[in-house]
């Protein structure tokens, strides 16, 4: 792969990996290197099953194509990425072709990203569409008016800080900040700033 475009690539946040036809491993970026967990001096040249074992929901291994004239690029989501002494992580995949200079497929590009994001996002559309999965959230959640006033958070954040509902309905963020338990100001911040979920709550009709 080119200087520059091997750069470009490597500085991806999503895990990239190009296979021959025979499912040889080619290239794998950074972010491959740290989502499957394992180096790309150890999987150059290796089958993509010897350092990719991917499964689906019922835990059945998912096998990356091996058929020639792929029109478009498949994409499968939830798979369950197990990785040598790591738990198993939940990823969203994609599959590519690669053709050469003649227009003839040559080898596959496999992208990986993870799904928590994804999964954030449907939560919180599900949310705004009046689904309650709000509560169901294992994540920490809070749902805020239009002024930026909690009206609402979800079981997960109470377990998870200690904090009585009442003591955060109808607060701002500004508020519990300077609050004096440092459950509040301190653990419960820094959770909704760095991996909590914020929703804004839908703004009522115009009344007529």
């Amino acid at each position: 792969m080119h200087g520059k475009i091997a750069a470009t690539v490597d500085g991806m946040h999503e895990a990239l990996l190009t296979i021959s036809l025979a499912g040889d491993v080619q290239f794998m970026n950074a972010s491959a290197e740290r989502l499957i967990g394992h180096t790309r001096e150890h999987a150059a040249g290796c089958h993509i099953r010897e350092v990719l074992d991917l499964r689906d929901a019922r835990n059945r291994p998912i096998h990356i194509p091996g058929r020639y004239g792929m029109s478009g690029a498949i994409e499968d989501f939830g798979l369950s990425l197990n990785k040598p002494h790591c738990p198993a992580e939940l990823v969203d995949m994609t599959i590519s072709p690669i053709a050469n200079a003649a227009g003839v497929q040559s080898g596959y590009v496999i992208t990986l990203r993870k799904a928590d994001q994804r999964v954030r996002s449907q939560v919180i559309e599900d949310t705004l569409n009046g689904n309650d999965l709000f509560e169901q959230a294992s994540m920490a959640m809070v749902q805020l008016d239009g002024a930026g006033r909690i009206v609402r958070v979800n079981k997960a954040l109470l377990q998870e800080s200690g904090v009585a509902e009442g003591s955060l309905v109808g607060r701002t963020f500004t508020g519990l900040s300077m609050d004096p338990d440092p459950r509040i100001s301190g653990k419960l911040m820094h959770r909704l700033l760095q991996g909590g979920a914020t929703v804004t709550a839908p703004r009522p009709p115009l009344s007529d």
